[in-house]
């Protein structure tokens, strides 16, 4: 005898249902969660209430960075900010976003080269930041009771929680609470928001859509998953002859979208201040990017870099 569980429901049930929220969402929009990044909140709509999300890329391609830049690129911190980090100490990531909401050079102030106008970038910046609700926890080891615990401690404080950031999947127990995807997947459910984890790719060659199958790696957590995310760097910079300058602009690949189409959009690395910005097209004439016969991805990309919620004080010069 089977006795695996399983729903039944006829249209004539669910139809009406899906109209009455269809309805509700018109009159109170859902709150989701912008990224900062203007490109990449066009194709996802910003991350939703209960669904998981994964941010993955070789070691080294910028994922922890990536999520320090979406939380100083915001303007309104009402809605608690929680982050889970195995990788550095509460310190050490306040600092960072810091530096990042300021526009400061983060090595710069590590090595004590501070100038006048840094201080001035760093108190403004720090003036916007001192009573957000960001809270951050750092631990060696994660644990899925870990990150359920300290859910329900904020979320009894403040009615709701904003965004869940888990820094990263391999650092989470694996005996903690059964399968991970699903147990994150129940806590994006359970406190009406979206988890967004970072991962390790495994694969030297970076996936495209094209490529893209279930990695081996994740198992079964893949099924869980609404969107994954694939921060790719470029073999090479692009130089900018207008500018004469060199930008480093990075694929920020969509390889699952559970609820629209993938697709590809350019995010750009700030060397000098340590952070990632968006970008945004300069003219109508402005190509998004194309796939070729081989389904990779082709750039032919004119744009400006832009970041509204980064603080700029004055000119400053970063070395």
């Amino acid at each position: 005898m089977n006795t695996t569980e399983s729903t039944v429901a006829s249209a004539n049930e669910i139809i009406p249902k899906l109209f009455m929220e269809i309805e509700l969402k018109t009159v109170t929009p859902p709150k989701n969660y912008r990224s900062g990044f203007s490109n990449l909140d066009t194709e996802l709509h910003g991350f939703m209430a209960g669904e998981l999300t994964m941010l993955s890329g070789i070691r080294g391609s910028g994922k922890s960075t990536f999520l320090y830049s979406m939380i100083a690129s915001q303007r309104d911190y009402s809605r608690p900010i929680v982050l889970f980090t195995a990788q550095q100490s509460v310190t050490d990531a306040f600092h960072a976003i810091l530096c990042m909401k300021a526009g400061v050079n983060r090595n710069r102030m590590r090595a004590g080269m501070v100038e006048s106008d840094d201080l001035v970038a760093l108190s403004v910046g720090g003036s916007h930041l001192v009573n957000a609700n960001i809270y951050i926890i750092s631990s060696a080891e994660l644990s899925i009771e870990l990150i359920e615990d300290h859910c329900q401690m904020i979320c009894s404080k403040h009615g709701e929680i904003g965004v869940v950031m888990v820094d990263y999947l391999q650092k989470i127990d694996r005996d903690s609470n059964g399968e991970i995807g699903a147990s994150l997947k129940e806590i994006a459910r359970e406190f009406h928001t979206p988890v967004i984890i970072t991962s390790r790719w495994e694969q030297r060659k970076h996936p495209t859509r094209s490529s893209f199958d279930r990695p081996i790696e994740l198992g079964e957590m893949e099924l869980s998953l609404d969107t994954v995310l694939y921060l790719d760097q470029p073999e090479k910079d692009s130089f900018d002859p207008s500018e004469k300058k060199i930008t480093t602009l990075l694929d920020l690949h969509i390889l699952k979208n559970s609820f629209g189409a993938v697709s590809t959009v350019p995010v750009h690395w700030n060397s000098k201040q340590g952070r990632f910005d968006s970008v945004e097209p300069e003219t109508e004439s402005a190509k998004w990017p194309e796939v070729d016969e081989y389904g990779e991805v082709v750039y032919q990309w004119r744009g400006i870099v832009r970041n509204s919620a980064i603080l700029h004080t004055g000119p400053r010069t970063q070395e």
